[in-house]
């Protein structure tokens, strides 16, 4: 399987939205909640840089990022950390499996809060942690900054897919 660029980070976003499916994921719900900083979204993109370059150098991996957006977060956490290779592509961004999967939940989380919020009239539903809402509305131009640097690097490395 040779992956290309979109088809990474399409198993990125999804990786991403693990967990946030179901209301019953204990897991996932503690990951909501985990608070959002500069420093940790840093090493979320990067991460997801050295996830990029080990599937380029093991395709195989592609499908270890793979999953469904209704996978719940623990079982998403227990995929990755059975990969070593996944988990030092982490671990040299500075995270482990979990940190990574509750990164991305909150992330995905505070993004999506923000929009209802938006639509809301300023509400905000008790499923979304308010302090990563009003972090992700901040730095909105900052981490879409990033996003937009880690979309370039991602592209380079994929050979511009």
């Amino acid at each position: 399987m040779s992956l290309n660029y979109r088809s990474i980070v399409l198993a990125l976003v999804l990786l991403a939205a693990a967990g946030t499916a179901s209301a019953a994921d204990a897991e996932g719900d503690r990951a909501v909640h985990y608070p959002l900083t500069m420093a940790r979204m840093q090493a979320f993109y990067d991460a997801q840089l050295n996830l990029i370059q080990a599937a380029e150098r093991d395709p195989k991996l592609g499908d270890a990022v793979e999953t469904d957006a209704s996978e719940p977060a623990a079982k998403t956490i227990a995929r990755l950390e059975a990969q070593p290779q996944i988990r030092k592509a982490l671990a040299d961004a500075g995270l482990t499996p979990r940190q990574y999967v509750y990164i991305s939940v909150a992330y995905m989380g505070a993004a999506f809060g923000l929009v209802y919020q938006q639509n809301a009239h300023g509400k905000l539903d008790t499923v979304y942690d308010a302090a990563n809402v009003a972090f992700f509305k901040a730095h909105k131009q900052a981490l879409e900054a990033m996003a937009a640097k880690t979309q370039q690097q991602a592209q380079a490395l994929a050979g511009g897919g």
